[in-house]
C-alpha cells in the first residue's frame, strides 16, 4: 500500500492500525484486523492483571500475527485512599447523587478505583511477551519503556501536541524513548491523550497537528495518524502529510464484531453530525462522545475546572451510576458514549454497521487502492 515503516518494522501487509475503544475493541476484533494484515489494539487499560492475561492469550490463539495492547499511563500524583470516599465533595458530587435520587440507588461511601496498578499490568504484558505496547495519558514510569524493549516488544506513545511528541521522543537515552508517536488530533473519540498544560480549547485538528508532528520527530520515529480517519480518502490524506499508519478507532467500533451496547449503536446511527463533544463529566478526564443527559447536566452545574475531580476519582464516583442506568435500560441517558467526530462517515462506509471487522478492514484497503489509481492516473 505505502512504503512504511510500521509496517516494515512488524510485518504488516498494511500500514492500518484499529485502535483500541474501550471496551469494545475485544479479542475478535483485534484479531480479525491482525490476521487481515494490519495491526489489531487491544484496550486494556480497565483490565485486572489475571483479564489481560487472559486476554492475550486468546488473541494469540486467534492469530499469529503481531497485534496492540493499550494501556494508561499512571498519573504523577496518584490518588490516595481518602480520595475515594466522601471526605472531600465536589461541585460535581450534588450533580451525581441527584442521579443517583433518578435511579434508586445511595450514595456510597467508599468508591472503587476504576484503574488498576500500572505496574501489575505492565507485568503480565511483559511475562506474556506483548508485540506491541501503546499508551495514553502521559509518560511512562521510569525504566518502563526500557523494560519492554529489553521483552522484544515495539513501543507507542501517544501526542496531542507537538511539544508532548518531543517530550516523549527526544530521551537522553534512546531506551527510554517511544518506538512511535501516535499523533492525536482534536476529532478523536474517547479519551485525549493530552499531559501537557496546551488548553484544550487550543489543541489541533488532525491535519493541522499530524505534519508539524511529522516535522518534529518524523526523522526519528514513525508518526501515527489518529483523530478522523474513518475511510479511503482520510486514510490516503494521512500518508500525503507524512503518516507513517493511520488508526482507526470509531470506524472499527461500527463492526458486527465489536459489542457495542445497543443503546450506544442506536446513538452513533440516529445522532446529528455535531453531536459529539469533549468532556469531563464521566471521567475527570477529557473524552469525546456523544451528547446525553448526564453531560448536559454536569456542564451546566460544573464551570469551573476544579468543580469536577481528576481521573481516577471522578470515574469512580460515576460507576454506580453507569451500572445501574444499563441495567435499569437507561444506559443512552446516563452512560458514556465515546465517539470520534466522524461517526457519520464511519456509518455509511460500513453500510450501517453491517460488516464485520475484517469486512470493514478489507474494503478500506480496497479503497484507498482505488484512489491511488485515480490520482497517480490523472498526475
Amino acid at each position: 500500500m505505502f512504503n512504511s515503516r510500521i509496517a516494515q518494522r512488524l510485518n504488516l501487509r498494511y500500514p492500518i492500525i484499529q485502535a483500541p475503544c474501550a471496551p469494545y475493541s475485544i479479542e475478535a476484533v483485534v484479531a480479525e484486523v491482525s490476521n487481515a494484515g494490519g495491526l489489531g489494539s487491544l484496550s486494556a487499560a480497565l483490565f485486572s492483571p489475571d483479564k489481560i492475561r487472559d486476554s492475550i492469550r486468546e488473541i494469540k490463539r486467534l492469530t499469529n500475527n503481531p497485534f496492540a495492547v493499550n494501556l494508561f499511563a499512571p498519573p504523577i500524583n496518584s490518588p490516595i485512599p481518602d480520595d475515594f470516599t466522601n471526605k472531600k465533595r465536589y461541585t460535581s458530587d450534588k450533580v451525581l447523587d441527584t442521579f443517583r435520587g433518578e435511579l434508586g440507588i445511595k450514595t456510597p461511601d467508599q468508591y472503587t478505583p476504576r484503574s488498576y496498578p500500572f505496574e501489575d499490568q505492565l507485568s503480565v504484558l511483559l511475562e506474556e511477551g506483548c508485540p506491541v505496547f501503546s499508551f495514553t495519558f502521559g509518560e511512562l514510569p521510569d525504566g518502563a519503556i526500557a523494560k519492554l524493549k529489553g521483552a522484544g516488544t515495539f513501543v507507542i506513545g501517544t501526542a496531542t501536541t507537538v511539544h508532548e511528541a518531543s517530550v516523549l521522543v527526544n530521551k537522553p537515552n534512546q531506551n527510554d524513548a517511544v518506538d512511535a508517536i501516535i499523533a492525536q488530533g482534536y476529532e478523536a473519540g474517547g479519551h485525549r491523550g493530552k499531559f501537557d498544560s496546551t488548553k484544550i480549547e487550543s489543541q489541533l485538528g488532525t491535519m493541522s497537528l499530524l505534519p508539524q508532528v511529522v516535522d518534529a520527530v518524523g526523522h526519528k520515529v514513525p508518526v501515527i495518524a489518529a483523530g478522523g480517519i474513518t475511510d479511503p480518502r482520510t486514510v490516503l490524506a494521512s500518508f500525503v502529510l507524512g503518516a507513517d499508519a493511520a488508526a482507526l478507532g470509531t470506524l472499527f467500533m461500527f463492526s458486527k464484531t465489536t459489542i457495542l451496547p445497543s443503546y450506544h449503536r442506536e446513538a452513533l446511527m440516529n445522532s446529528h453530525p455535531e453531536a459529539t463533544q469533549l468532556t469531563r463529566a464521566f471521567t475527570g478526564r477529557y473524552a469525546r462522545g456523544i451528547t446525553n443527559r448526564f453531560m448536559e447536566k454536569v456542564h451546566d452545574a460544573c464551570t469551573g475546572e476544579d468543580d469536577i475531580p481528576s481521573y481516577d476519582i471522578h470515574s469512580s464516583r460515576t460507576m454506580d451510576i453507569a451500572a445501574k442506568a444499563k441495567e435499569a435500560g437507561k444506559g443512552g441517558d446516563y452512560a458514556s458514549m465515546w465517539s470520534g467526530q466522524s461517526f457519520g462517515v464511519a456509518k455509511a462506509f460500513t453500510e450501517n454497521g453491517t460488516l464485520t471487522a475484517t469486512e470493514t478492514f478489507e474494503k478500506l484497503v480496497s479503497g484507498v487502492e482505488e484512489l491511488k489509481k485515480k490520482f497517480s492516473s490523472t498526475a
